[in-house]
């Protein structure tokens, strides 16, 4: 089973659901009770479990009667039951001996139904049947064999069945549930250990889940499925990357990775780790490719050209970045781009950096001016010019006594980043909640009541708008989106003028899609989806104004 990529520009079918939804206030009925525990607590001292039998629920049984009272320390003060002597009929043996050898033994229950029909309690009819020789008395699985310890240390744990397998071909009967007691019982982890998870590889390369399943997908990443039979409603079986694969797709794309979000240690140890041997063959660099890519920089010949070089001397494909990498590894320095880079550029390069422009702005402002540079290129010409700064945005004086007057004024963060942004401020939602943390000044959410939920119930049936009705509930729009989900609630309202025009206007000033989705309301999902159709791109358009201050 694999994932295939999702269009989001039409409706899909959902499938069903493997739970009941969540109810608040609702509980299953497996849980006891207060009510229910009282009744225990007052009956069965004197009455035992059928007096507290006759006041509970139809659904409790003896037996978790007697599990409640043990938990509750309880003793019954009531005698036994009068034993009563079972009279068999004179062809009730026969009639054993005949149907027993009809059961079928994977056939859970059948032993219950036989005794049904025959008239007797189940345990009368199992004891009967060890009498006459039919079945054997239960006793405890036998002793684990040194040889079935040292198997256990090679078996894959994290997949029991596949162990009953394996033991099975080597000539050991074990159930997968005595396979995973005994390596609890010896310490043994069951913890997956043929390959790193798809959440462990993004964690290690600082992208996010979604970011990295899209490489998988792709095929940019190479990644198998594991066989552990998840359902499509589950997210279908998860991934597994061997930790040469993601080693060699770091290499290859080191443009990708943003060094501020990984996990140093993590990272450090893949790329330190040695490669086997047959696989440093395959993919290593040989030494007429060294020698390729010596002359090549020597030349001052561009990445791509070097790596058509490559293809033509009949050494396999290697990526730009792999090549780059192998260059600084091989201590060759290319003068090409800073031959390139002319005085003019230097300039505006010096000037939007002492503005703290955004690198996104200066690529446009280089861009109205007639040169094409990427980000990257950008950041290597300020290294080699020696005009990198911290471009951390951190709080101004004034910025923090405005968001902690608007805190302690009870204020949400919306209305407090509203109040920045009219003082020639942006903060983004998760700056603002990190500040507030900072500063301990975290409000705890009003809790939802019956009333607060009938309430987003009729609104949603009114179709009215989710702004409109966190509004009158006095609640975040994240909250109110949250619990409607919960309750399974949706609600597609159709696209006004007035809305479009909105947008528009925020493209046509310049402003964030983000701010355009709070003005107007609705998710930024669907703010992205109807800025694609309408054709507005809000990503690093062209700065031909005043570089904007860098936040």
């Amino acid at each position: 089973m694999s994932l295939q990529p999702v269009s989001f520009r039409k409706g899909r079918a959902h499938l069903p659901r493997l739970s009941k939804p969540y109810v608040p206030g609702k509980h299953d009925p497996r849980f006891w009770s207060d009510d229910e525990l009282d009744i225990i607590r007052r009956y069965y001292p004197t009455g035992g479990a059928n007096a507290c039998l006759a006041h509970l629920p139809a659904h409790r049984t003896n037996s978790g009667v007697y599990g409640q009272a043990k938990k509750l320390g309880l003793r019954a003060k009531v005698g036994g039951v009068p034993k009563i002597k079972i009279e068999f009929p004179p062809d009730f043996d026969d009639r054993v001996k005949q149907e027993w050898q009809q059961l079928d033994g994977k056939n859970r229950g059948a032993v219950a139904a036989l005794a049904e029909r025959l008239g007797v309690p189940r345990w009368q009819l199992s004891r009967r049947a060890r009498k006459l020789g039919l079945t054997q008395p239960h006793k405890k699985e036998p002793p684990w064999t040194a040889a079935e310890n040292a198997l256990m240390a090679k078996v894959p744990l994290h997949d029991p069945d596949r162990c009953a397998s394996i033991f099975h071909e080597h000539g050991y009967s074990r159930s997968p549930t005595a396979i995973a007691v005994h390596a609890k019982r010896i310490g043994l982890s069951r913890r997956f250990s043929e390959g790193l998870a798809g959440r462990q590889a993004a964690k290690i390369l600082g992208f996010d889940d979604k970011t990295l399943t899209g490489y998988c997908i792709s095929g940019e990443l190479k990644a198998t499925k594991r066989d552990d039979n998840r359902l499509p409603q589950q997210g279908g079986s998860r991934w597994v990357i061997r930790p040469d694969d993601l080693r060699q797709f770091v290499i290859d794309r080191l443009e990708r990775i943003d060094f501020r979000k990984v996990d140093k240690f993590e990272l450090v140890r893949l790329l330190t780790t040695e490669v086997a041997p047959q696989q440093a063959r395959a993919k290593g660099w040989t030494l007429a490719e060294d020698s390729i890519v010596r002359g090549a920089y020597a030349r001052k010949m561009k990445l791509v050209d070097i790596v058509r070089e490559l293809e033509a001397a009949g050494f396999r494909r290697r990526s730009t970045a792999n090549v780059s990498t192998r260059a600084q590894i091989l201590g060759c320095t290319s003068q090409r781009f800073n031959d390139a880079w002319c005085n003019r550029e230097d300039r505006i390069l010096r000037d939007a950096y002492v503005a703290r422009v955004k690198i996104g702005d200066i690529v446009g402002l280089l861009k109205a001016e007639g040169f094409d540079r990427s980000r990257g290129a950008l950041q290597m010409r300020a290294i080699v010019l020696g005009i990198t700064v911290d471009r951390v945005p951190y709080w101004t004086d004034e910025e923090k006594k405005i968001a902690l007057d608007g805190l302690r004024a009870g204020k949400t963060h919306g209305e407090i980043r509203e109040d920045l942004r009219q003082a020639g401020y942006t903060r983004g939602p998760t700056a603002m909640f990190k500040f507030a943390q900072k500063h301990r000044i975290v409000r705890k959410p009003d809790p939802w009541t019956d009333d607060h939920v009938a309430l987003l119930r009729q609104r949603y049936a009114e179709k009215r708008p989710v702004k409109e009705i966190a509004a009158e509930l006095g609640k975040p729009l994240a909250s109110v989106r949250s619990r409607a989900s919960q309750l399974g609630l949706k609600v597609r309202l159709p696209w006004t003028e007035a809305e479009r025009q909105i947008l528009v206007d925020a493209h046509a000033a310049g402003e964030r899609l983000t701010i355009a989705a709070e003005r107007i309301g609705r998710p930024y999902p669907n703010m992205v989806a109807e800025a694609r159709r309408m054709g507005l791109s809000f990503l690093k358009r062209t700065v031909a104004t005043t570089p904007p201050r860098f936040t």
